[in-house]
């Protein structure tokens, strides 16, 4: 014990602590707790704030406006858009069938959408 300047005696509590585990482990446990937090971190940019982004984005017209959806003219519903957005040149389609609001010719009801990607999508639905 330390003797203090007012004259009490000061203690100091100092624990030992030794980890059980080696300095590369610990480094390899720090690199997974980056990685884990960086991969949320990042799966939430991509499906929470980059969709809401554009859903929002340029007064409601975000979805229209960013991918260029495009109604192909004598075809009905069959669109055509960018699939990587305003980052992409070539242009791929999506058709729709089934029922159509008539008073805006768009689609409403049940239906299903097909898209030509080399994935391929198909959605049945209402």
């Amino acid at each position: 014990p330390d003797k203090h300047p007012t004259g009490c005696v000061a203690v100091q509590f100092q624990p030992e602590f030794e980890s059980c585990l080696s300095q590369a482990e610990e480094d390899v446990l720090w690199w997974v707790l980056v990685m884990l937090i960086g991969t949320l971190a990042l799966h939430l940019l991509v499906n929470v704030l980059y969709p809401a982004a554009v859903d929002n984005a340029f007064w409601g017209k975000g979805v229209q406006w960013f991918w260029r959806l495009r109604e192909v003219e004598g075809e009905p519903g069959v669109f055509t858009y960018r699939p990587e957005g305003w980052f992409s040149c070539r242009r791929m389609r999506i058709q729709y069938t089934g029922e159509v609001d008539v008073s805006t010719g768009l689609p409403d009801g049940a239906g299903a959408w097909v898209a030509d990607t080399y994935h391929g999508e198909a959605m049945r639905g209402y």
